[in-house]
């Protein structure tokens, strides 16, 4: 079953002596497109603290989209490292997470074999090689693939030939928490409304112009079924 990102927002999470907080964002890489970490927003404010949990500590048996259980003691996520909310991820930030969840680093992993007629997902195979260079100098590497969804959403999608829609909302898998489809809105370029965009067609992210590029053309996109 796909979860929209936006019906995650505000889902409370409850650890196995308590309520911890509530999903603020999501957090995904933009070269396997998977769901790395829940943004899970704790106590309140000005004593609010935001912190990260990787969604393999969710019970799928127990949750719902709207009440998320987790196998983790309230103190194991609140003594959690320290995140900035309002700056991206590094590197070295998400070592941190790994080895205090105990969790394997997903960008050293290797993909499991496709079935038949699945399409192959974009790896950036120069990664850990740049990486472990910048770490090996004590230079912090800046994050560039992990993103936001509180970021993304309102990103233009952008056509080899020009923009065509605003990226609405995502679709991700409830089982394997990977990003299947982009729902964008396309009603000031196209009659319709709303279609769903396969994260297989996507080329890659721009920050910088709030973009996310997409490889088909503007006329396939505009005779795309609309979503409902």
């Amino acid at each position: 079953m796909l979860h929209k990102a936006s019906q995650l927002k505000g889902a409370v999470v409850t650890a196995l002596d308590g309520e911890v907080g509530v999903v603020d964002a999501l957090y995904f890489d933009d070269e396997q497109w998977g769901i790395r970490y829940l943004g899970v927003r704790t106590g309140h404010w000005p004593s609010e603290r935001h912190v990260l949990i990787p969604p393999t500590a969710i019970r799928q048996d127990a949750s719902t989209n709207r009440q998320l259980q987790i196998e983790l003691l309230k103190d194991d996520v609140l003594h959690g490292p320290q995140f900035d909310s309002a700056r991206p991820l590094t590197r070295r930030q998400e070592r941190a997470y790994a080895a205090y969840y105990d969790t394997p680093l997903y960008w050293e992993q290797v993909p499991e074999p496709m079935e038949a007629g699945e399409m192959p997902l974009p790896v950036d195979i120069t990664g850990s090689a740049l990486e472990e260079e910048a770490l090996a100098a004590n230079r912090p590497l800046a994050e560039a693939h992990i993103h936001c969804t509180r970021e993304v959403l309102g990103y233009n999608l952008t056509t080899p030939e020009g923009q065509i829609g605003k990226v609405d909302d995502l679709l991700i898998d409830e089982h394997t928490w990977a990003v299947q489809q982009l729902i964008v809105d396309t009603a000031r370029w196209r009659p319709g409304g709303e279609i769903a965009v396969p994260i297989a067609l996507t080329r890659g992210i721009d920050r910088e112009h709030d973009a996310v590029y997409v490889s088909a053309d503007k006329e396939t996109l505009q005779s795309w079924p609309a979503y409902h």
